[in-house]
Parts: C-alpha cells; sequence; structure tokens
C-alpha cells in the first residue's frame, strides 16, 4: 500500500509540469523501495536470523572449558580440662579448589545431523529471500507501469475533452 502510494504520489508530481523535475523513474522508486518496502526489510530480517544457524550448528564441534573455584574455611575453639589460660585452644583451617575441565567431542552424530539440518535452512532461507526479492521487483514494476498506464488514461481524457470542446465551438 505505501509502495502504490509512493508511486502515484511521484506520478502525480510528474503530471503536471512544474514537477516534472521531480519525477522519477522506474529504477529511482526500486532503489527507495529497496530501503522503505516492509515486506522485503521483513524477509531481510529473518534471513539474517536464519544465518546464525550455521555458526550455531559449528559450535557444537568446538571444545568446552569450564572453570569452578571454591573457598572454604573453619575456626575451632575448645577448652581441655585442666587447661591454662594462656594455651592456645584456636584452630583455623582453610580451603581452596580450583577445577578446569575442557571437553572436545570426537565424533556425535547428532551434531552432525543438526550441522547437515543448519545449512538446508541456511539454503532455504536464501532462496526464500530471493523470492522476496523477485516479488519486491514485481510488485514495483506492476506499480509504476499502472501509475503510466493511468497518466495516459488521464491524458487521453484530456485530449478527448479538449476534441469535444473544439468540436463544440
Amino acid at each position: 500500500m505505501r509502495l502504490k502510494f509512493l508511486i502515484l504520489t511521484v506520478a502525480l508530481s510528474a503530471a503536471h509540469p512544474a514537477a516534472a523535475a521531480d519525477s522519477q523513474n522506474l529504477m529511482q522508486i526500486y532503489q527507495q523501495a529497496l530501503s522503505h518496502d516492509p515486506v522485503w526489510m521483513s524477509a531481510q530480517s529473518s534471513n539474517r536470523a536464519l544465518q546464525e544457524k550455521l555458526p550455531q550448528g559449528q559450535s557444537q564441534f568446538l571444545p568446552a572449558v569450564t572453570f569452578n573455584a571454591g573457598a572454604s574455611a573453619s575456626k575451632t575453639e575448645f577448652s581441655p580440662v585442666g587447661a591454662t589460660v594462656f594455651s592456645n585452644n584456636k584452630s583455623t583451617f582453610s580451603g581452596y579448589t580450583y577445577d578446569l575441565n575442557v571437553t572436545q567431542p570426537l565424533y556425535h552424530k547428532q551434531y552432525w545431523a543438526q550441522l547437515n539440518q543448519a545449512k538446508s535452512k541456511v539454503m532455504q532461507a536464501n532462496q526464500q529471500l530471493a523470492f522476496a526479492h523477485q516479488g519486491l521487483i514485481l510488485r514495483v514494476a506492476k506499480t509504476y507501469f499502472d501509475v503510466l498506464l493511468a497518466q495516459d488514461k488521464v491524458e487521453l481524457i484530456d485530449a478527448q475533452k479538449k476534441a469535444t470542446v473544439h468540436q463544440l465551438e
């Protein structure tokens, strides 16, 4: 709808001699449609989202690294029977743990299946984008030529009116 309005506006401005310098050709309208057509922009966004399936599928073959760290401390106080006031009756224990794990999958059949599926989805997304691009070209051309036809009809009606007025004089 927005595309038809754009082309109709261009055509109406071209119908007036003062605005003839502002008229646009089919290629200029097509270039504007590439940046303003919501159907085309939606198709591009969907394609970009589906293009990420391939790196996601490939990422399963990369190594996974995990790191864990921990610390613990305990403090105890005891007083033995018969102990003097000055004896050391406190103990403190500290413990630290570190853990680093690296996991590399050697062979997972499901990962290969998912990678092949991701490749298929990317190919399908590319085909859908090409189809949307062709649809955009078709819509722009059809609307442009419809506007040209409407302009010719307006010019024909004006010529017929002038001819009728000339015959009636």
